[in-house]
């Protein structure tokens, strides 16, 4: 699938995603941390093999120490999404009421931005990071690792 067709299909769900409650965000955001927990072991032996390839590549030391993905960093992700889901929904929000005009008002209200794009490289804990803050907000997102 191509980039066309997968912004097109993110943005499709997004149009849904926008439109689900705070609470089912939450459920979804407890899932997620739970599932890091849950396959953490998997997790980290996959990330020793992204290590593995990193170090035989001969990358940089700093590079080397952000895809570093080991238990305090799934623990540091999974605080910052329960941290994410304590906060108020940024979602509906009105910003600015103001009168007009008599029976004119005028009101802003935030809503998501639609698909964020998101391009970084070695750091696993951003692309939780990253999708976390895009489901919280209501907003699909596109990621690209490397």
């Amino acid at each position: 699938m191509g980039i066309k067709q997968q912004a097109a299909q993110v943005k499709k769900s997004q149009v849904f995603l926008g439109s689900v409650s705070l609470e089912l965000r939450n459920r979804a955001l407890e899932t997620i941390s739970k599932v890091l927990i849950d396959r953490q072991a998997d997790i980290i032996q996959a990330n020793r093999k992204d290590m593995a390839k990193a170090e035989e590549q001969k990358l940089s030391s700093p590079l080397l120490k952000r895809l570093k993905f080991e238990e305090e960093k799934i623990e540091e992700v999974c605080s910052g999404i329960k941290s994410l889901i304590g906060l108020s929904d940024p979602v509906g929000k009105t910003i600015l009421a103001r009168e007009l005009d008599k029976n004119l008002e005028l009101f802003q209200v935030s809503c998501p931005i639609g698909v964020i794009g998101m391009i970084f490289e070695s750091r696993p804990d951003a692309l939780v990071q990253i999708a976390t803050l895009c489901l919280k907000s209501g907003n699909g997102v596109i990621l690209k690792g490397g």
